[in-house]
């Protein structure tokens, strides 16, 4: 096996397109792995020269060099790719592998794992009728497929089946589960929610966007409805039936929560009988084409009843709204480029203030530099104000970020490398262009908390999702420091709560003040009281080592050289916690490595 393609960026990302990815921006890209509505992955070289893919989405959290890639997107065990790439092979197909017992999660010595959906197929001595494949439109790969087989009496029987590392085990995968459908959905403003993947695909061959849930009647709340999130309406077909008009009724109090137009048909008015579904209405209409069979769906629909939800006033519409906004995924913090501390503290809600501590030299204005190009590479508006240096010195420190060569910021270095740095500048100008309209600057002029909370309400109005200022600490008020730090605080959690966006402040400790607490920072007591969130970010002369947890279980040991404290975490379990992380100066970069373990 050939080492070096472990340390040589191309091969990584030549196996991420061949996963699936399309587009990546620097060193950022969606991830193939789960159905990643942005750019929830980074490309990174750790200490040990590695070349490594990291999705910083809570939701899938993978990561692993260019061999766990494949052996992630090919469901081939990573032993035998990489037997393969000692033999110096393609990675070997599921068609060929034979499977071990192991899943995503680990042993399943109880659970039977087959090569491939046919051969689970050809195992059930049953009469095959369809496969219905629950595709995952971001990797194109089935994350669940259902087969529908006739028993010796002609009786319908159904069995799920979902991927794993190895092959594919017979059973339903995790909840929440897909919806059927979902490419479709993405494409049309207008869908239908029949009972059933026969009903759906038979909605869909006519050219009808339609959806369902698996597994059938009284397991909606199983399903994550949320690909449905700002659709202009949702039609529902129940069946003919109690069943079917209950299993319906479930489905419709779930969409109403997400805010969306809900129309009930009336699957009389297709003159069906009890039990009666939409595929048996097209049955009646064989002998025409699919553009008149899809009309005479749409005649149906167009006595369908909308739904109005039901009203509720004082306390309680407060809390329906926020389940309501929950479900639609409108009310749901922002991710930061470490998958711990966005689990740990949910830090980036909806209205919510953090502070960032630190002493002088801990790289605190690396590590918010780092979130913010994070943040708009992911598409999320975000504005920074730089009280300290002017905005070409932050976009400089940003371009070593994202080229991972901190050289760039030597100017010996560029000047002897002129083609080199030239190179760099010209792969990401786009990037610079792009993050520098959400920087602000003000290095030679003082500002006043004054001016800084009007600039925070006129990026809030401007809709900004997140809005940070570094430090806060360098602006100054007319008024006694107590009062003013006091109102400031309480102008930005009011401008953050009004505007639904996250207020971010960098801060320093009280002169003289080693101790490592909320007592410690510079500002009233206003700031620790109102913020949501307290990080402070510790320094280490010498690399540490600590235990952080193991993804196999267990801990493992890793070098540090900063420790994040999370001081409060209103919003999160995190409150108590550290984060270990290595601040890499070649690239100028934090990696996190995970809650340090105290024995």
């Amino acid at each position: 096996m050939d080492d070096q393609v472990r340390y040589n960026r191309d091969s990584l990302v030549a196996a991420l397109r061949m996963v699936g990815v399309k587009d990546i921006a620097g060193n950022s890209c969606r991830c193939p792995f789960h159905d990643d509505h942005s750019a929830s992955g980074w490309i990174h070289q750790g200490k040990d020269n590695v070349w490594r893919f990291t999705c910083h989405a809570a939701s899938c959290g993978f990561s692993g060099d260019v061999y766990d890639v494949q052996s992630k997107g090919s469901r081939i065990a990573l032993g035998e790719v990489l037997k393969a790439a000692r033999r110096g092979s393609q990675t070997p197909s599921r068609a060929n592998y034979t499977p071990t017992s192991t899943t995503q999660n680990g042993p399943v010595s109880d659970k039977r794992v087959w090569p491939s959906v046919e051969s689970i197929i050809s195992s059930i001595p049953l009469k095959h009728q369809e496969s219905y494949r629950y595709t995952n439109p971001a990797t194109g790969v089935d994350d669940l497929v259902v087969l529908r087989f006739l028993d010796e009496n002609g009786k319908k029987t159904f069995r799920q089946v979902h991927p794993v590392s190895g092959g594919w085990v017979m059973e339903s995968p995790d909840k929440p589960w897909p919806l059927f459908n979902r490419q479709g959905i993405l494409k049309s403003d207008v869908v239908l929610v029949v009972e059933g993947e026969k009903c759906a695909q038979a909605c869909i061959d006519v050219g009808v966007c339609a959806t369902t849930s698996p597994c059938g009647a009284g397991k909606a709340s199983l399903a994550d409805w949320s690909v449905l999130a700002g659709k202009k309406v949702v039609y529902l077909w129940p069946d003919n039936d109690d069943g079917g008009k209950k299993h319906m009724q479930e489905v419709e109090k779930i969409l109403l929560e997400m805010g969306l137009t809900v129309l009930v048909a009336n699957p009389e008015s297709a003159e069906l009988g009890p039990k009666g579904d939409v595929a048996d209405y097209l049955c009646t209409l064989s002998s025409c084409d699919a553009e008149l069979k899809a009309q005479a769906i749409w005649d149906v629909l167009a006595e369908a009843i909308q739904v109005k939800p039901v009203v509720l006033s004082g306390p309680a519409e407060e809390v329906r709204q926020r389940l309501s906004d929950t479900v639609s995924g409108k009310w749901k913090a922002v991710d930061w480029p470490w998958l711990s501390l966005s689990r740990l503290t949910k830090a980036l809600l909806p209205g919510t203030v953090t502070l960032l501590c630190g002493d002088p030299g801990t790289s605190k204005s690396f590590y918010l530099l780092q979130a913010a190009a994070y943040w708009y590479l992911n598409k999320i508006p975000v504005a920074l104000f730089e009280l300290e240096e002017d905005r070409t010195y932050h976009l400089y420190r940003a371009l070593a970020q994202v080229t991972g060569n901190s050289q760039m910021l030597n100017d010996s270095w560029v000047r002897s490398n002129q083609d080199e740095a030239g190179r760099l500048f010209d792969e990401h100008k786009d990037f610079l262009d792009g993050f520098g309209k959400c920087i602000w600057s003000a290095p030679d002029k003082q500002k006043s908390l004054e001016e800084m909370q009007d600039w925070v309400e006129e990026r809030a109005k401007a809709g900004c999702r997140v809005i940070a200022i570094d430090p806060v600490t360098a602006a100054v008020s007319n008024d006694k420091p107590w009062s003013a730090d006091k109102r400031f605080i309480l102008g930005c959690k009011s401008i953050a709560r009004e505007y639904q966006t996250s207020v971010v402040l960098v801060t320093h400790p009280k002169k003289g003040l080693k101790a490592i607490g909320m007592d410690g920072m510079s500002g009233g007591a206003g700031y620790s009281q109102f913020s949501q969130t307290i990080l402070w970010l510790e320094y280490h002369k010498q690399i540490k080592r600590v235990q952080v947890p193991c993804s196999m279980g267990g801990t493992v040991e890793e070098e540090s050289n900063r420790t994040l404290h999370i001081l409060k975490a209103r919003n999160g379990c995190g409150h108590g916690l550290s984060l270990a992380y290595m601040f890499d100066g070649k690239s100028t970069t934090f990696h996190e490595k995970g809650p340090i373990q105290h024995s």
